[in-house]
């Protein structure tokens, strides 16, 4: 991958996994009411970090990663509840699909 595809991708992630974006996507979608250790965009970014990072079998593998990378002791049960609430797909597929690129601006990948 050439200098100029890295740079038009890495400018491509940022406006999908912007924090306030997604933080305000979460809340309008009713994935949260009120901020607290499990973000809409902590969450988000965790799991598509995960998931692009490594083989992801059970929610488990997701918490632990999420733990991890925010450097954070969430409750199991706090992390299944926001991943089984009915917006939750809503949330990812809204956040991960915002973004379609033109021909113009295909990474060629």
């Amino acid at each position: 991958m050439d200098p100029q595809q890295v740079t038009t991708m890495a400018h491509k992630f940022q406006s999908v996994l912007d924090e306030e974006v997604l933080n305000e996507r979460g809340k309008a979608l009713g994935l949260v009411k009120r901020e607290r250790l499990i973000t809409p965009f902590r969450l988000g970014l965790s799991v598509v970090a995960s998931m692009a990072t490594q083989q992801v079998q059970t929610i488990a593998d997701l918490h632990r990663q999420f733990n991890e990378l925010w450097e954070l002791n969430t409750d199991y049960n706090a992390f299944y509840k926001q991943l089984v609430k009915s917006t939750a797909p809503e949330f990812f597929l809204s956040s991960l699909s915002q973004h379609e690129p033109t021909d113009d601006e295909s990474l060629g990948v």
